[in-house]
């Protein structure tokens, strides 16, 4: 017996943000939840999907290896909370540098998709 995870499970290309105009449509959202360090900015996207940007300048981060885990950290939970989040867009803007190693951002992040949920 293998143990393979449905589809519903993965971050597919098709929850992935590309274009730069869905990004500039979201930035002018009133739908927001931040803190010290993200803002999560979210819109309706007339579809069953949801699908997620991330922003994560180099001003604010300035390690690729410190971008490139706060970007797994952010893909990986909304793959766990993509089901509450159907038919939204969401872009996530990193502010500033933090711990990756803390336990308390999987708490943070839970915290901002709740309210974008609603």
């Amino acid at each position: 017996m293998s143990t393979m995870t449905s589809f519903t499970e993965y971050f597919r290309a098709c929850n992935k943000l590309r274009r730069s105009k869905s990004f500039a449509a979201i930035f002018l959202s009133r739908n927001r939840s931040s803190d010290n360090f993200f803002l999560f900015l979210a819109v309706d996207n007339n579809t069953s999907l949801a699908r997620l940007g991330l922003a994560v300048p180099k001003k604010n981060i300035s390690k690729a290896v410190e971008r490139n885990r706060i970007k797994r950290l952010i893909r990986e939970s909304f793959r766990l909370r993509k089901h509450r989040l159907e038919g939204k867009d969401v872009v996530v803007f990193v502010k500033k540098q933090f711990d990756t190693k803390q336990a308390k951002i999987s708490q943070i992040l839970a915290k901002h998709w709740d309210k974008i949920a609603k």
